[in-house]
C-alpha cells in the first residue's frame, strides 16, 4: 500500500474511512449518493451541533460517560467477533459456492465488513473523546463542549453505520441463505 513505508502510514486509519465512504457510493456510476452521504455524515454533525451549541447545551454528564465508556468499550471486541464471521463467510463463499450471485456475495460481504471496521474505528474515537471528558469533567466547558459534540457526532455515525451493517448481516443471512449453507456444514 502506498504511503505505508511511513511510520504513520502504519497507523493510518484512512483506508478503513475511504472503504466504508466507497459503500456509500452508486454501484452503477460510481457516483457518490448525496442523499446517503448527507444523511450518514452530515446529519449527525447537525444534530450534535443542535445538542451541544444551540439552546439545548446537552452536555455528557459523568455518569452518562462512565456507562458510555463501558458499553462502547464491549463493543468493540463484539464488532471485531462479527467482523471475523464476514471473513469466514467470504471464504466459505469463494471456496463452496460456485453459484453465479457468488461475486454479489463477496461484495455484500466486503461492505458489510468494511462498516464494521469503520464502526470499531468510531467505537475507538468514543472511547478516546469519552475518556476525556471522563478527566475533564466540571473543570474546563470548552473541552466539555467540543468533546461533547464529537462524542455526540461519533455516536450518531455509529448508530446510522449499524443499520448498514445489519443490512448487510440480512442480506448474507436471509436472501443468500447462509442460514441454510450453516445447517448444511453442520453448525446448527
Amino acid at each position: 500500500m502506498k504511503g505505508r513505508d511511513s511510520i504513520f502510514g502504519k497507523i493510518s486509519f484512512i483506508y478503513i474511512i475511504k472503504a466504508h465512504i466507497k459503500t456509500l457510493r452508486n454501484d452503477e456510476t460510481g457516483k457518490f449518493r448525496k442523499g446517503e452521504i448527507f444523511f450518514f455524515l452530515i446529519f449527525p454533525l447537525i444534530i450534535a451541533y443542535i445538542l451541544v451549541f444551540c439552546p439545548f447545551h446537552i452536555f455528557l454528564n459523568t455518569s452518562l460517560v462512565n456507562t458510555l465508556l463501558i458499553i462502547f468499550s464491549l463493543a468493540i471486541p463484539l464488532l471485531t467477533s462479527v467482523l471475523i464471521l464476514m471473513y469466514d463467510f467470504g471464504r466459505d463463499t469463494k471456496i463452496y459456492s460456485k453459484t453465479a450471485d457468488t461475486n454479489l456475495k463477496l461484495e455484500v460481504a466486503e461492505e458489510t465488513a468494511n462498516s464494521i471496521m469503520f464502526s470499531i474505528l468510531i467505537c475507538l474515537s468514543c472511547v478516546i473523546c469519552l475518556s476525556v471528558l471522563s478527566l475533564n469533567q466540571g473543570m474546563d466547558i470548552y473541552i466539555t463542549k467540543i468533546f461533547s459534540f464529537i462524542s455526540y457526532y461519533f455516536m450518531g455515525v455509529l448508530l446510522l453505520t449499524v443499520f448498514i451493517i445489519l443490512r448487510g448481516i440480512f442480506l448474507i443471512l436471509i436472501i443468500f441463505n447462509w442460514i441454510c449453507f450453516l445447517f448444511l456444514m453442520g453448525f446448527s
